[in-house]
């Protein structure tokens, strides 16, 4: 196994880098308060590309304490993955998506149970790809009229909500 240190917002972390294949990254219980910019703390961008750019396809960033995301760390610490069709943000305390989110367009799965979100996440009408949507255990109360523009879509997971209709 290899590893690398990541510096985040709250320290230095170590994070195995995938090996023989595997194309799961798996961060989840970290304590992380942000993205982590793996990019940054690699001296070789291309070591960065080979490792993580253009294999990883599953990202898990659950149980963490992930609370906001802004549009630029998105951009640059997420949307850098070309192949990513998996994303697991469960367990943090997220309460909002920025619209960059939406660039993520080949996912094809994302969780987002357990978190703070009271909104229906904007950003989510991008990912036209999307076959399975987690959002079960937040405080979301109204699902858009637009969630059909996500006609692959084929299971939302909504219970423990506060939803009172649906479109």
């Amino acid at each position: 196994m290899a590893f690398i240190k990541v510096n985040t917002t709250n320290g230095e972390i170590e994070i195995e880098i995938p090996q023989d294949g595997s194309n799961y990254l798996d961060i989840s219980g970290k304590e992380l308060i942000a993205l982590p910019d793996l990019k940054g703390n690699f001296e070789d961008p291309e070591l960065f590309e080979w490792n993580f750019e253009n294999t990883i396809n599953s990202y898990c960033l659950s149980d963490n304490q992930l609370v906001n995301m802004s549009d630029e760390a998105v951009e640059t610490r997420l949307c850098c993955f070309r192949e990513l069709k998996c994303l697991l943000l469960r367990n943090n305390l997220i309460v909002n998506l920025p619209d960059s989110f939406g660039r993520l367009e080949h996912l094809i799965t994302l969780y987002l149970d357990y978190n703070k979100l009271q909104v229906f996440p904007e950003a989510i009408r991008q990912l036209t790809k999307l076959r399975q949507l987690h959002l079960s255990d937040n405080q979301i109360e109204v699902i858009p009229e637009w969630i059909g523009v996500l006609t692959k879509l084929e299971y939302l997971y909504i219970s423990r909500n506060r939803i009172s209709s649906i479109p």
